[in-house]
């Protein structure tokens, strides 16, 4: 049965791309929870160094763990980096309105517009970054 069930994840995509996902998810989100958490910095300086640490680490997860393309790695990372700073300024929107307009806190912020932001970047991943 264990056996099964390894043997599905090595050779399903989708199902990959769901497990690495997850991973990059509490990724950022735990890197993200940790810097607002220990950090005495303004959130849109937070954003930066969990933006950049964040697409290095999913491009990377995506590229060797699930889809092995044969494009050109730069191109990739470009592509993956168009992706991701679309998402940044969706994110960096969605934390100001958060904020400042419904005087949310921060950590809370930062959670539910995560959640709306790594739904967006699904669909551009599977649709364009490794299309």
């Amino acid at each position: 049965m264990f056996d099964r069930l390894i043997n599905l994840i090595k050779h399903n995509r989708e199902i990959k791309f769901l497990i690495v996902g997850g991973y990059n998810t509490v990724f950022s989100l735990a890197l993200g929870n940790l810097c607002y958490y220990f950090l005495e910095l303004p959130y849109p300086i937070i954003a930066v160094i969990v933006y950049v640490i964040s697409v290095l680490n999913s491009y990377f997860s995506y590229e060797f763990l699930v889809f092995k393309t044969k494009q050109n790695r730069w191109k990739g990372l470009m592509k993956a980096n168009a992706t991701y700073l679309l998402a940044f300024f969706i994110n960096l929107l969605l934390m100001f309105i958060c904020i400042n307009l419904l005087g949310m806190n921060k950590v809370l912020a930062f959670n539910i517009v995560s959640v709306i932001v790594v739904t967006i970047i699904y669909f551009l991943h599977r649709h364009f970054t490794f299309a």
